[in-house]
């Protein structure tokens, strides 16, 4: 009963709505906002970014997620092909 409860006092702060993000340039221009409500909809900077644009932290993770993938990759490629080696 007393988990019943605890659920019913966590509803009402489960069923509050975020309010919309959105992140400015230091000139004022939007760079992001998920303001559906806004002119332009959403404004996404995939694969549209200036290389210059990057923090260290996106290079270390796009890094990692490279170097992942390519460990997996490789590890594929030595299972499939095991039956060649003498």
């Amino acid at each position: 009963m007393k988990k019943l409860w605890f659920a019913l006092a966590l509803l009402p702060a489960l069923a509050v709505q975020a309010s919309a993000v959105t992140v400015l340039d230091s000139d004022g221009s939007v760079r992001y906002t998920d303001d559906v409500a806004t002119e332009g909809g959403v404004i996404s900077e995939f694969l549209t970014k200036p290389f210059e644009e990057y923090t260290v932290t996106e290079g270390f993770l796009l890094l990692f997620l490279l170097l992942g993938v390519c460990v997996f990759l490789w590890k594929i490629i030595k299972g499939v092909f095991e039956w060649l080696r003498p």
